[in-house]
This record gives structure tokens, C-alpha cells and sequence, in this order.
């Protein structure tokens, strides 16, 4: 099974921000992930938008498969 993350993703994990919100900008903390400047800037209906992706877990899902 090939890794669903990128290194950037990875590193991005390692130094801090597990969070990533609908904008693909990643955060320290999920408060700040709801709240991005960015995805309410950029996406057309903010209150439609995906809730953040703990990146940990997909990174915790593709550990166990190997």
C-alpha cells in the first residue's frame, strides 16, 4: 500500500501541524483550522466547507498496513 500522504504532509506532521483545512493550508491546532483566513477568502460558501483532516490519523492508517 503506497503512502496517501506527501513528504511534505509527513514533514509537516513531524514539525507540528497536523491539521490540514478545506484549503489544503495546514495548522498548528484544529481551532485555527476552522477558522482559516484562506479557506474563507478563497471558497465560494465558507459555511459548506469540509471540516479539517487530522493528518495523524492517515498517517496512524498507513502504518498499519505496511
Amino acid at each position: 500500500m503506497e503512502n496517501k500522504l506527501s513528504d511534505y504532509q509527513v514533514s509537516a506532521i513531524s514539525r507540528g501541524y497536523p491539521w490540514e483545512c478545506a484549503c489544503g493550508e495546514l495548522h498548528r491546532s484544529l481551532e485555527s483550522a476552522r477558522i482559516c483566513r484562506k479557506c474563507r477568502q478563497y471558497l465560494v460558501n465558507f459555511n459548506d466547507r469540509s471540516s479539517p483532516i487530522d493528518l495523524r490519523t492517515l498517517l496512524d492508517r498507513y502504518r498499519d498496513w505496511e
